[in-house]
């Protein structure tokens, strides 16, 4: 088994910010749709382990 950075998943971690951003920014959603939606999102980049959500 080969060894890889500690930190390779950076373009799924770039892909959840954008979703969130995207989330963020629908005005049609109700609120706390909303706010789920980012919270799943959050708890994912800690599961994936991106740097700035540790």
């Amino acid at each position: 088994m080969t060894s890889t950075p500690l930190f390779d998943n950076q373009p799924i971690c770039d892909a959840l910010e954008e979703a969130k951003n995207i989330i963020y920014k629908n005005q049609g959603a109700p609120r706390k749709e909303k706010q789920e939606a980012i919270n799943g999102i959050e708890t994912a980049l800690k599961l994936i382990g991106c740097p700035k959500h540790r």
